[in-house]
């Protein structure tokens, strides 16, 4: 593997490979431009020729050779950069099994086919074809999207029998799966099935519609997350692109991971019905380790499709202004409980204080305890000791996106480290003073952990400590200040 990956550095100038992306111009030594990744007016990215690397100074604060640069760019894991740049490269990849490969070639190739079937039989199919058009789906959306039919007894995916039939693209807009739509109501199975998993298909990486919104994602700087393929495609089709739906499973983390390249912005429009809303608890409580700002739009008794078939121009003005997540789960919960009694501001701190103690923002945390403070007239204080008292962690584990100290710690370094490759004189002295104080905000927050680790100790003991949360409270209250210079 190593070897592949040299080889293709040698043959590849990354002024070049990020030239294909972003106009570059020539600055001294290296080159600058815009940055791809974030919207910005003064060209805070630059490129080093000499060492083959990149990195934004900007927002992004990020930075690597060719591979994390097509990585982030297309939204895609290391095997899929290696492979896009060896095609580049003119380079056979190594260490890889001819029949695996033979097997991957002849599964797309099979996936290729049947969709060209599929969409001959949708145009012979007229109950199909009306469903579409019932639905306001365009013949122009029909074909952009490959939308198809599997006839009953096909020997083509017999397990998609009888049913309307959408493509699953990766990445590279290469079909890998299906998912097929049942067009009798009265039929007694799963309105949606799935392709299951296989060499080019995994369902908990590829989201639905990613290889057509990917851009629009970057560009808008949010992804809207939507259940249906309908949902998405009418959306499509109304000019709001930047959307993605989840397919064949809940949404995972690996594919929050390929989101988070693109933006850290995340709107969730789910059904109004309660499995929506429990979809929508579990979006939001993978995504707040990534330290997404999630908000979400709250269709009453309509789906996605409903309301952009009976008025696209509202669906565009909702995804635009979303309703914070917090308010959201604040209306569920007010809505259920009478805070007048006792009873009720009890079940209203269980019910949102978890919320509020996962979310990693210290500023942001803050806010919501005091707004809960107001709210049901209770000090802040009693507040922070009761979200110590639930059990509720506020970081997930490892593979749902925890964060690592460590980690941060040597990215900051490493940061630094890069300023003064690439920055002299008084910018670069501004940049390490900005990077140190995040330095000192990370130390502050890993002594928080361990506060927070001995108070939840403590408490499995049956002991309170009052000075621990005092503690607690004095760090975050200096993160804030610290974060707010």
């Amino acid at each position: 593997m190593q070897d592949n990956v040299q080889e293709i550095k040698d043959r590849l100038d990354i002024v070049d490979v990020v030239g294909g992306y972003t106009q570059l111009k020539k600055a001294g030594a290296n080159f600058q431009a815009r940055c791809p990744f974030h919207n910005e007016k003064t060209p805070s990215f630059i490129v080093s020729p000499s060492k083959q690397i990149w990195r934004c100074f900007g927002s992004c604060d990020e930075g690597g050779d060719i591979f994390g640069f097509v990585m982030k760019s297309e939204g895609i894991e290391f095997p899929d950069a290696l492979r896009l740049l060896a095609d580049k490269a003119g380079i056979v990849l190594k260490k890889e099994d001819p029949r695996i490969k033979s097997k991957r070639n002849s599964l797309l190739d099979l996936n290729e086919r049947a969709t060209q079937y599929f969409e001959k039989c949708l145009l012979a199919k007229k109950d199909a074809s009306d469903y579409l058009k019932s639905r306001g789906v365009k013949k122009d959306t029909v074909k952009d999207w490959q939308l198809g039919y599997a006839p009953r007894n096909s020997k083509a995916l017999p397990m998609f029998s009888g049913r309307l039939m959408f493509p699953i693209f990766d990445s590279f807009s290469r079909v890998v799966g299906f998912s097929g739509r049942v067009l009798d109501k009265d039929a007694k199975t799963a309105k949606y099935i799935n392709s299951p998993d296989s060499l080019v298909y995994n369902k908990s990486r590829i989201l639905y519609g990613f290889d057509k919104a990917r851009s629009d994602i970057r560009k808008k700087d949010t992804c809207i997350l939507v259940e249906g393929n309908l949902d998405l495609i009418l959306s499509h089709q109304a000019g709001v692109k930047n959307v993605v739906a989840v397919t064949g499973t809940a949404l995972t983390s690996d594919q929050l991971r390929v989101l988070a390249r693109l933006t850290k912005n995340l709107v969730l429009s789910f059904d109004s019905d309660e499995a929506g809303e429990k979809a929508t608890r579990r979006v939001v409580e993978l995504a707040l380790p990534f330290e997404f700002s999630v908000g979400i739009v709250e269709l009453k008794e309509k789906d996605p499709a409903d309301l952009i078939l009976e008025d696209p121009k509202a669906w565009k003005k909702m995804v635009k202004k979303p309703k914070e997540v917090m308010d959201y789960f604040f209306n569920l919960s007010f809505k259920k409980n009478d805070v007048k009694e006792l009873r009720g501001k009890k079940a209203v701190g269980s019910e949102l204080l978890p919320w509020i103690a996962r979310i990693l923002n210290p500023i942001e945390r803050s806010h919501w305890l005091k707004k809960l403070s107001e709210k049901i007239d209770t000090r802040e204080e009693v507040l922070m000791e009761e979200m110590f008292r639930i059990k509720t962690d506020t970081r997930e584990s490892k593979e749902e996106g925890e964060i690592e100290t460590k980690s941060i710690v040597e990215k900051i370094k490493n940061q630094i480290k890069a300023v003064k490759d690439f920055k002299k004189g008084k910018e670069g002295k501004e940049e390490i003073s900005l990077l140190e104080k995040r330095l000192e905000v990370v130390e502050l927050r890993e002594k928080q952990e361990s506060i927070l680790k001995s108070i939840r100790e403590a408490e499995s003991k049956g002991k309170y400590s009052k000075k621990l949360i005092k503690d607690f409270k004095d760090i975050s209250d200096a993160i804030v200040k610290q974060e707010e210079n």
